[in-house]
């Protein structure tokens, strides 16, 4: 248990270091730490080349790099443009539902769709709380959306319906959007000066395509992976992304030269080699013999599986990898078959907050790329944030435990 912490621990500290200069580079730092520590390095080659050599990754690789040049085709909609135009001028609605909106894609790092819509809204907002603010709105609905992935498998394994979880995690999608507003929309004003349209009318028309365009990506992913391409998630969502950007360049009539200076703008081989790299180091964390066995022998009080959630879902950016160790740990050392609400309630928001707030979240690290700006100084930020909820569940979980 001791050598895989130190690895991690001494891993993402080389990450940060390394990430001042690009981002990717000290991902890929991390990696080598890690494998090298944890594996033979036969086996470290032999599990990068299983990553590197996947064509489902690639797949994956090539549609997020497609995220971003679709978010700066989005920028340029004029259409789109007119739409949010009419919620610009009051920041602290605007900043709200952009990335709300965007957080209900069911896609790899979409938070990269909603970067270029926020740039820029309100002069005193640092590229850390344009971060913080895209990360906190985007991942509400996400807390209680029935399509997540991750809150299926959640309640599956709980014993508990998709809707009795949903309904147990309203109250801190609730608390969260209280927080956040309070916290980090303070002192933006409403600018009464922000004209409300360009001096064109906006047709329904033109509302329900740019909505339609907007929509394409995960209404063709979910399509596709439940039918036609059901065992090929990866293709599908590819497909899904270059329909998306094919039809966003059509609509908006980019010219050859224009998207080729989007492209350059969009920095999308940054974007592709981070989530490559990412996809690398999971790899290499799934693949560590021990993790089953990390805390075995541990039989502390009932609320140290909050604690277990968040550093487990911290350490790897992912809620499935946390789950296979967290579950089996409640199930077998408390022996516990079913959680009641207000158990899963507790364990799935520490799980949803080590995950929010790690370095290796696609959201985090391609939000950070984009507005250019450091881990810690996000952490300082979000972290804060993270403990109302945290606290104020934690304490009503003791309080009836």
């Amino acid at each position: 248990m001791t050598g895989f912490i130190l690895s991690i621990v001494l891993a993402f500290t080389i990450m940060l270091v390394v990430s001042r200069w690009r981002l990717w580079v000290g991902v890929l730092a991390a990696c080598f730490v890690f494998g090298l520590l944890n594996f033979h390095w036969t086996e470290f080659l032999s599990l990068s080349f299983q990553t590197t050599s996947s064509l489902p990754n690639w797949l994956l690789v090539a549609g997020v790099g497609l995220i971003p040049v679709l978010g700066t085709i989005m920028r340029e909609s004029v259409h789109l443009n007119e739409i949010l135009l009419r919620l610009r001028k009051r920041k602290k609605l605007y900043l709200i539902v952009t990335p709300l909106l965007f957080g209900l894609l069911p896609i790899p790092g979409g938070a990269l769709l909603s970067c270029p819509l926020m740039k820029g809204v309100d002069s005193k907002i640092t590229g850390d709380h344009y971060v913080a603010i895209n990360l906190w709105f985007r991942h509400l609905l996400v807390i209680v959306y029935p399509l997540s992935s991750s809150l299926i498998i959640g309640a599956q394994l709980a014993g508990l319906s998709i809707v009795k979880a949903v309904l147990t995690m309203i109250p801190v999608m609730l608390i969260m959007l209280v927080t956040g507003y309070i916290f980090l929309l303070k002192g933006l004003k409403d600018d009464k000066t922000f004209p409300s349209d360009n001096g064109k009318k906006l047709t329904g028309n033109k509302t329900v395509r740019t909505i339609l365009l907007f929509l394409t990506a995960p209404i063709l992913h979910i399509l596709l992976s439940t039918t036609l391409l059901q065992h090929y998630e990866q293709l599908s969502f590819f497909i899904a992304m270059f329909s998306s950007v094919t039809l966003a360049l059509i609509s908006n009539r980019i010219s050859f030269t224009k998207f080729l200076r989007l492209l350059k703008q969009s920095k999308i081989e940054q974007f592709s080699l981070l989530f490559l790299f990412l996809l690398l180091f999971l790899n290499l964390v799934r693949s560590y013999n021990n993790l089953d066995t990390v805390f075995q022998g541990i039989q502390p009080p009932l609320y140290f599986v909050g604690f277990l959630a968040f550093v487990l879902t911290f350490i790897s950016g992912r809620i499935e990898i946390a789950l296979s160790i967290v579950y089996p740990f409640i199930f077998s050392v408390y022996e516990i078959t079913t959680f009641s609400p207000l158990l899963f309630m507790f364990v799935y928001l520490s799980l949803f907050s080590g995950y929010l707030i790690s370095p290796l979240h696609p959201c985090m690290a391609f939000s950070l790329e984009y507005f250019q700006t450091g881990y810690w100084r996000v952490f300082r930020i979000i972290f804060p944030l993270l403990l109302i909820p945290l606290l104020l569940v934690s304490l009503f979980f003791l309080w009836l435990h």
